[in-house]
């Protein structure tokens, strides 16, 4: 699994630990349900703004961490080509 689906996965089963639809927390950080299910589901591409709202609304923050360079071989998997 991706890091964007795992970060996705862990948000989705924050939402749901509060019991908040993906309108009602779309309502909260000023955006739309569209935004939060590609979130959750690793897919989004649109701001790191609206990202990190969405990471705020339950506690998270937004950080880097220096981690291997991956070969090319993997960046395919990383980074998959979306339609």
């Amino acid at each position: 699994m991706t890091p964007r689906k795992n970060i996705g996965k862990q948000l989705q089963l924050e939402r749901k630990a509060q019991r908040l639809s993906q309108s009602e927390a779309a309502a909260k950080i000023k955006s739309n349900r569209q935004t939060i299910s590609a979130i959750e589901r690793g897919v989004y591409l649109g701001s790191i703004a609206t990202f990190e709202r969405y990471l705020m609304l339950f506690g998270y923050s937004l950080a880097i961490t220096k981690t291997k360079m991956p070969t090319f071989e993997e960046l395919d998997d990383l980074f998959p080509l979306e339609d």
